[in-house]
């Protein structure tokens, strides 16, 4: 587990407030979603995988994950960018954080609202994908500001 004491006066370590979080990991490459699954459990995630758009969909209204990690070519009806905007237009997963994954340039974007932050690149190291999660589930506990 990768774990960074901030200092000696108690502050919990890196990992301790997110531990069981529930991650979906919606991928058609087996391969990826294997790599991605070994890398959160060994930081004690719980770990969805789907690998259609639709199927992906069931899980998160199902599921509630915490974090939903999406690539944006998916086969069957429904790619990324699609369930993104169900998501978002659902009450019940409206602030679910999403991380997508893909190797779509930039200017390939749909016309929808995302924060470029939560973009991830193909081919990219697993270790820093965690750290790229524990950003967005670190930001998306902050309170919000109106």
């Amino acid at each position: 587990m990768i774990n960074i004491e901030n200092d000696r006066s108690g502050t919990k370590r890196r990992g301790e407030s997110h531990f069981g979080k529930k991650i979906l990991i919606v991928d058609d490459e087996k391969d990826i979603r294997d790599v991605i699954k070994e890398t959160l459990k060994v930081d004690n995630f719980t770990v969805l995988e789907a690998e259609t758009g639709e199927y992906a969909w069931n899980l998160v209204r199902q599921q509630n994950p915490d974090l939903v990690l999406l690539d944006v070519i998916l086969p069957g009806k429904w790619n990324g960018f699609d369930v993104y905007k169900k998501m978002k237009a659902d009450k019940s997963t409206e602030k679910t954080p999403v991380v997508f994954l893909t190797a779509v340039a930039k200017e390939e974007k749909p016309d929808i609202k995302i924060d470029d932050r939560n973009y991830f690149y193909k081919p990219f190291s697993p270790i820093q994908l965690v750290d790229k999660i524990y950003e967005v589930l670190d930001k998306s506990e902050e309170p919000e500001v109106h």
